[in-house]
């Protein structure tokens, strides 16, 4: 039995590496590019909480169940607003990711992160946006598995992830695909479940407060 308990936490580690992509939803083609102006009402600092999450490591499929994420966000207010750099996000956190006890700790690092607006479809008032510079340090103690997640390497700082944000329904949406984040100096305790290189993405649905209107022109 304890060698099944620790297969288990091993599995569950593996999707937890996994946990490399915080980012976003899909829209439908786009009316306008992060080029064109924004309108942001009210702005200001902003919470998005999810009641659930789900990590995947797409390269091995391996899943793992988050009990909840929240993130904080600072976005501009205002008119005529570039949509390069429209927002900081300060605070990422995903919670209770594991099962039967055994939970991996997910740190985000390196923050603030960029949140640049770039499209919008009038017809459905969904914006696409951009999170960039994210890294994050992943690990478990009981295994001693750690590993971080970026972009283009273990210290580029340079992980994305794509969202959409809606007026109508003020819910923020992680895409499962338009990513970069992969896992990067993964340790031998993590037995090979996960490996360095593998890449990951995060479902998640966030509802936005106080809520925001986002337009473009």
């Amino acid at each position: 039995m304890a060698i099944l308990r620790r297969s288990a936490g091993v599995l569950l580690v593996g999707a937890a590496l996994a946990t490399a992509m915080l980012v976003p939803a899909a829209v439908s083609p786009a009316l306008a590019s992060a080029t064109a102006t924004w309108t942001i009402t009210p702005g200001g600092t902003i919470t998005a909480t999810a009641p659930g999450a789900t990590v995947t490591d797409t390269t091995n499929g391996n899943k793992l169940g988050c009990t909840g994420s929240s993130l904080t966000e600072t976005l501009k207010s205002g008119k005529g607003l570039s949509g390069t750099n429209a927002g900081s996000l300060s605070k990422f956190s995903l919670t209770k990711c594991g099962a039967d006890g055994i939970f991996i700790g997910i740190l985000a690092k390196h923050t603030p992160w960029h949140v640049s607006l770039t499209a919008y479809n009038a017809k459905t008032g969904v914006t696409t946006i951009a999170v960039t510079g994210i890294h994050l340090a992943v690990s478990q103690k009981s295994l001693g598995c750690t590993g971080v997640v970026d972009g283009t390497s273990a210290t580029a700082d340079n992980g994305k992830i794509m969202m959409s944000y809606s007026n109508k329904t003020h819910d923020l949406t992680t895409w499962k695909t338009e990513g970069n984040l992969h896992l990067y100096n993964v340790s031998s305790n993590c037995l090979g479940v996960v490996n360095t290189g593998d890449k990951v993405s995060l479902s998640a649905v966030y509802e936005v407060s106080p809520a925001q209107t986002i337009t473009s022109p």
